[in-house]
């Protein structure tokens, strides 16, 4: 009897020890792992906020690329976004036209066969900054030069001396819609490449083209 309450005590001394460093073991994975899961949870929750923007702005930019090309006009635009953007998003939105004489002017243009054009952002029709996603700046050859690149349509009128700057009919363009994303917290910017997806390090930003032929 004496034998297995020895035997007994032995065991029990050594499931303790066992058990102390099972506990150990614990902890340690518990803090190796809860800040990765954290990390994710973060990481997978701004994606769908992003994924959720982006297809709205390429919704937006599909409804206004038919609307300006019947009507040639912006001024449906903030209402088009109103309905597919909630409360202060719609302040992060800007856009740019390329206007080209014709579709094949347009698509013998080096900006639109090779891609990687300027992304420009305007606000009040003037032009607040120029972003670049590649390391090489790329131009609209062969677009036409218009005054008011958020309101295209007041560049052209009957009178004009310049006869394709008359009226916007069978003219091409290319319209891009930008929105300057801004991240939850600091914390989570650094998940996404530091926060900044253009050249100069500063913005991210998603976008949206869409081209089109006016009637």
């Amino acid at each position: 009897m004496r034998a297995f309450n020895h035997l007994m005590r032995l065991n029990l001394r050594k499931y303790k020890d066992i058990r102390k460093s099972t506990k150990g073991a614990i902890l340690i994975e518990f803090a190796f792992t809860v800040p990765i899961i954290c990390w994710m949870i973060f990481f997978i929750l701004e994606s769908m906020m992003i994924n959720k923007i982006q297809a709205s702005l390429e919704a937006i930019t599909t409804e206004c690329t038919f609307d300006f090309i019947v009507s040639k006009k912006t001024d449906n635009f903030s209402t088009i976004i109103n309905r597919h953007l909630e409360g202060s998003q719609k302040n992060h939105v800007s856009w740019s036209f390329v206007v080209y004489e014709d579709l094949a002017t347009m698509c013998s243009s080096k900006s639109t066969s090779k891609g990687g054009e300027d992304v420009i952002l305007y606000q009040n029709n003037a032009e607040v900054s120029r972003i670049r996603f590649l390391n090489k700046n790329t131009s609209h050859n062969n677009s036409l030069t218009i005054s008011n690149v958020a309101k295209p349509e007041t560049s052209f009128s009957a009178g004009n001396s310049d006869a394709k700057l008359r009226n916007l009919r069978g003219k091409a363009f290319m319209l891009t819609f930008v929105y300057d994303y801004n991240f939850s917290s600091a914390f989570v910017q650094k998940l996404f490449a530091g926060g900044h997806n253009t050249l100069d390090g500063k913005k991210f930003l998603l976008w949206a083209r869409g081209f089109g032929v006016c009637n």
